[in-house]
């Protein structure tokens, strides 16, 4: 009686025992036949009740235990998948996200109204109403000063224009020395010592 040696299913060979041969090594096969089942299931120590369509969904899987362990507790139904087009690439940039579903609509909603990431990006660092702020802000024209006007002296060529006329009038500070200026030429200059110098005359008690 032929009687082949295996571990493992996939060692019986399907031919034997041949019809010809006695029941003297029928022990033999039987024997052989359980090792191979116990070798190859060697984990298996209850019922199965997996049908052969729900194990063939395994056919082809590539993951590994520990990738297969992250769906450890998910309650949505595996048919969710079905159909599913994203990359392995794009699931895993959901990798760390611990907001909620109302928070990635928010951003759907979001990016549907036209704001850019680096239109989103100017928000970062401010801690009070942008409207606010800005109402606060005196106008470029026609604004009302209530209070005192303190000009810096470090605007551009540190000067302030008076007016804005091809020939306008201008305060500007060198050395710290205030001069007044017409059309960019100085008229006169005002020291730290409070002395006071023109070009022109200087007249006094007269109306202007």
């Amino acid at each position: 009686m032929a009687l082949e040696t295996g571990t493992y299913i996939s060692d019986l060979t399907i031919t034997n025992p041949v019809s010809t041969d006695g029941i003297g090594q029928a022990d033999d096969h039987l024997r052989l036949i359980k090792k191979t089942i116990k070798n190859s299931f060697p984990s298996i120590t209850g019922a199965v009740t997996a049908t052969q369509a729900e194990l063939n969904v395994l056919d082809g899987i590539t993951s590994t235990t520990a990738e297969l362990n992250k769906l450890d507790g998910v309650t949505w139904d595996l048919t969710t998948l079905n159909g599913l087009t994203s990359t392995v690439a794009e699931i895993n940039k959901l990798d760390g996200f611990t907001g909620t579903a109302a928070d990635l609509n928010y951003a759907a909603d979001l990016n549907a109204t036209g704001v850019t990431a680096t239109e989103y990006d100017y928000l970062d660092g401010v801690t009070s109403s942008i409207q606010t702020q800005l109402d606060s802000k005196a106008n470029l024209s026609g604004a009302n000063f209530t209070g005192a006007v303190d000009v810096n002296a470090s605007l551009t060529a540190n000067s302030l224009v008076i007016d804005n006329g091809a020939n306008d009038w201008s305060l500007e500070i060198t050395s710290n020395v205030l001069y007044f200026k017409y059309a960019g030429v100085s008229k006169a200059k005002l020291d730290t010592s409070g002395n006071l110098t023109v070009v022109g005359n200087v007249t006094a008690y007269g109306t202007v």
